[in-house]
């Protein structure tokens, strides 16, 4: 007998836990990244500065889309990003 297709739910919740399970791996190699970057160190200065530029940004990304116009489908990526202020709300992000 051949192997039962999962219905668009299970696909979906498959993803998901597929989804969770990349960005967990992610977390882990960050922490890993951070904590041989600061040495074992306690240093609390990038919070602050971190915090202030993510404020910038978006700050930035709000005052560019209020401007912006709702625009038609894009076909292609190419087309997307040749649409006004696309570029400057990729950067943001």
């Amino acid at each position: 007998q051949g192997r039962r297709r999962p219905n668009r739910i299970e696909a979906l919740e498959q993803a998901g836990q597929a989804r969770q399970g990349g960005a967990a791996v992610s977390i882990a190699i960050g922490s890993a990244i951070a904590a041989w970057m600061s040495q074992g160190r306690m240093v609390l200065l990038p919070a602050p500065v971190g915090t202030a530029l993510l404020a910038l940004f978006g700050l930035h990304l709000a005052w560019t889309i209020w401007s912006m116009q709702p625009s038609p489908k894009a076909e292609t990526l190419a087309a997307f990003f040749a649409g006004p202020n696309t570029i400057r709300v990729a950067v943001d992000l």
